[in-house]
């Protein structure tokens, strides 16, 4: 499986994105990106005004406000 060494802010950065680009080596995801390699989590609010540019990641309860842009390359965690 996936394995990597988060032990510096640089090396958690490399990881996340190798995950956001590649979701098949970590399987735990399941390839929930779409086509554009956008996952928004069920429980997220993203305004229909605002740009998600793939790849990326809004977790649980986030909320993404018009007029906001994220991505690519991006996770907007929890809450």
């Amino acid at each position: 499986g996936f394995w990597a060494d988060l032990g510096t802010p640089a090396r958690f950065l490399h990881a996340t994105n190798a995950v956001l680009r590649n979701p098949a080596i970590f399987p735990a995801l399941r390839s929930p990106f779409d086509a554009d390699g956008v996952f928004v989590d069920a429980d997220a609010r993203v305004s229909p005004d605002a740009l998600l540019e793939g790849p990326v990641w809004i977790g649980r309860g986030a909320c993404v406000e018009a007029g906001a842009r994220v991505g690519p390359d991006a996770v907007v965690g929890s809450d």
